[in-house]
């Protein structure tokens, strides 16, 4: 049995190996599917599974997986982001590019040839120009910075500088919106960008990350070469192999190939493989949390500001200084309107700029580059050639509609503070619990199973559907069908939940007013139930159906909905107020007149009670019933104000407000029908071990008008 049992490990291990040998031959080796050249966007996957390449272009950079005639690499592959990162603490594994970092022969030991190389081992904050890459559109090769572009003959008209951008954080409300009109504001301009993070971003197209250059990532392994006193054949493997990486597990070490792991990891070959552990991003760090704040449902203001700034979240800045005079600008160093000469005037008009300032500076205050941009070390602002004019030696105006849009990130990430994503997330789980919770008391408890509550249960399952969508899908617009699809689901549950809020206020309501027990048979309750749900339904599918057909066929108008645009949600402001706030008003309202005709219909019965000697535990019930009524008015009804106030204020605090109460629907479900005593009796009797059999008779009762106490019409329709 012994020997048994270790030929099966035996066994069992030869598999493990065989398994793991096929697995790495596929990441070395040529086939029809690697053939494509990896991309810095939507290719992280590829990347990390790859320990050579085979496109096209693998030659070029000495990564293929064959051996290839090309005996220099004239490449390097170069870290971009790392001069941008000032935590001692690496927030993400970042995503190499092959650049070209050095100048052609005749350039060496030229000023060119030191920028090129930071010769001078400036820092990113220093000179960031040093660090911003270009790629040509012609050759389709990156270089580290302008420098070694232009030391490398390729400086012309087809030259992409890559963008310089600063991280800046704000919670999407007005504040983010910034008009500077007084001295104290200047001084806040004068730091904004000191005060943001700054980060290297590639050329990409409008909208998403998606690059508009080729760029080509790469993996960085450290040099082919072995310790002192390894074989001369192990050596030589390491040094003249084809490129197949090798990785130490928990680490971000990378050999070349794997004779280089052997030869530097020779009494830990257990930790050595084939299956790369971090998947690489060429963006910068961002928060990945998924989930938004409900306000992004409800706020078309919200929309317009990123309609306005190309779909893309920016913060607005803007100078706004009102000088007298047409041949005046502002100056921000003497706070006040400072006149320009008519030579100077005339470079200013042909700038084109809406916002203009001038500044005197200092020659420690500016860096200038060969390509006529200038860095302002005092603004921490780096103008391009056609953003500023001197008008004497040392004073200049500068564009600053530059300003006016910086993009914080290209991530929605940002456009809200990371406590309401997370207050979003608890109070949206916390709802969805509650909802669950009620869907099994319903279920258990057959005293409920009447037609408010069976409409009541409809209204939780439109809740629950519509909350846990937009929870898991509001934000993965990387994926548009998956985002479309969650952006229509959102909104048809969520218009579903008010049209349904609005027909128990209408059976409610007709109740109370008549006060008359109606023919509750089985038949009946069905038949009516039957009828609501397609009433809900239709309507709802009627009005995402007609959202549908603009988007599809007219798709630039403002009335269309652009679903999985910006989130996957309504994505613009006029297709929001129409399809979804509209009608979400005009329910409301009709339901805030039937609260009210009830609240007067309980008022009129309470009186008539007192006329009659109505007893005081009728009076009590009258008061309960009205409080159930209340809450259910609280429910879907008043606690919806809040997003009016929301909408009339644009504060931060306001729409705070909003997104904790009306993110909480489940809960006010969950405890304002379920936490009562006959509830909690009757699922007691149900789990009771001991059980009390009792005899129960129930008689036919037929449609009778009659005058009955509020209480009554509690316990048939109100649970």
């Amino acid at each position: 049995m012994f020997y048994y049992f270790i030929i099966l490990f035996l066994f069992k291990s030869c598999l493990t190996i065989n398994n793991t040998n096929e697995q790495c031959s596929i990441r070395n080796t040529c086939t029809n599917s690697s053939i494509e050249s990896p991309s810095v966007y939507d290719n992280e996957d590829l990347i990390q599974s790859r320990n050579c390449f085979c496109d096209s272009v693998c030659e070029q950079y000495g990564d293929c997986c064959y051996k290839t005639k090309v005996l220099k690499n004239n490449y390097e592959c170069v870290d971009f982001l790392l001069p941008t990162i000032t935590n001692k603490i690496v927030p993400f594994n970042r995503l190499f590019i092959w650049m070209r970092t050095e100048c052609l022969s005749i350039y060496i030991g030229s000023q060119v040839d030191v920028q090129c190389r930071n010769l001078n081992n400036q820092l990113f904050n220093d000179n960031p120009i040093l660090f911003i890459p270009v790629t040509s559109l012609q050759t389709n090769i990156t270089y580290r910075n302008y420098y070694c572009a232009y030391c490398n003959n390729d400086i012309n008209k087809n030259i992409q500088s890559w963008e310089y951008k600063p991280f800046c954080y704000g919670d999407g409300s007005e504040n983010d919106y910034k008009t500077l009109k007084n001295d104290l504001e200047v001084q806040y301009f004068d730091h904004m960008l000191k005060n943001c993070t700054k980060t290297i971003v590639y050329p990409h197209e409008r909208g998403n990350s998606r690059p508009s250059v080729f760029i080509r990532p790469c993996k960085k392994p450290l040099p082919t070469t072995c310790p002192i006193g390894t074989s001369i054949d192990l050596a030589r493997n390491c040094s003249t192999s084809i490129t197949n990486y090798r990785y130490i597990k928990n680490s971000t070490i990378i050999y070349h190939n794997p004779y280089c792991a052997e030869c530097n990891h020779p009494n830990n070959s257990d930790d050595i493989t084939c299956f790369d552990p971090n998947l690489r991003s060429a963006l910068p760090a961002m928060n990945h949390l998924r989930t938004r704040p409900l306000s992004i449902l409800f706020d078309p203001n919200l929309l317009k500001r990123y309609l306005n700034n190309d779909t893309i979240p920016r913060f607005i800045y803007s100078i706004n200084y009102n000088c007298t005079k047409s041949n005046e600008l502002y100056d921000l160093v003497e706070q006040e309107c400072r006149k320009i000469t008519n030579s100077s005037e005339e470079f200013i008009i042909s700038m084109k700029c809406s916002y203009l300032i001038q500044t005197s500076i200092q020659l420690d205050d500016k860096i200038f580059h060969n390509n006529g941009s200038i860095y302002l070390t005092n603004y921490s602002a780096l103008l391009k050639n056609d953003e500023y004019v001197f008008i004497s030696e040392n004073r200049i105006v500068f564009c600053s509609d530059h300003w006016r849009n910086m993009k914080p990130s290209w991530d929605y990430s940002t456009l809200f503070p990371f406590y309401r994503n997370i207050l979003s997330v608890i109070c949206t789980s916390i709802s969805l619990v509650c909802l669950f919770i009620f869907v099994v008391i319903f279920w258990l408890v057959p005293s409920l199973h009447n037609l408010p509550g069976k409409c009541l249960l409809c209204l939780s399952i439109s809740l629950f559907l519509g909350q846990l969508i937009f929870l898991l899908t509001a934000s993965l617009t990387d994926s548009y069908s998956i985002c479309f699809t969650s952006a229509i689901l959102i909104h048809y549950f969520y218009l579903s939940s008010f049209f349904w809020l609005l027909i128990i206020s209408i059976h409610i309501h007709s109740t109370f007013n008549h006060q008359i027990i109606r023919d509750n048979t089985s038949n009946k309750t069905y038949q009516r139930l039957i009828a609501y749900n397609i009433l809900v339904w239709c309507l709802t599918g009627i009005i995402i159906l007609i959202a549908c057909l603009i988007q599809f066929t007219i798709p630039q108008s403002n009335f269309s909905p652009a679903y999985a645009t910006i989130f996957c949600t309504i994505s613009k402001p006029y297709a929001m107020i129409i399809f979804f706030l509209l009608p979400i008003g005009c329910t409301l309202l009709i339901v805030g007149i039937l609260f009210i005709k009830t609240l007067l219909a309980i008022y009129h019965s309470h009186n008539i009670a007192k006329l009659a000697n109505t007893t005081s535990s009728s009076n009590i019930n009258d008061k309960n019933l009205v409080f159930i009524y209340a809450r259910l008015a609280s429910l879907m009804g008043i606690q919806w104000i809040l997003l009016i106030i929301a909408l009339a204020i644009g504060q931060t605090w306001s729409w705070i407000i909003f997104e904790i109460i009306n993110s909480l629907p489940g809960l006010f479900i969950c405890f304002g029908f379920l936490c009562s005593k006959r509830v909690f009796t009757i699922l007691k009797e149900k789990f009771s071990i001991k059980l009390i059999p009792r005899r129960q008779s129930s008689t036919n009762t037929t449609s009778s008008t009659m005058i009955i106490s509020p209480s009554s019409i509690t316990k048939k329709f109100l649970f």
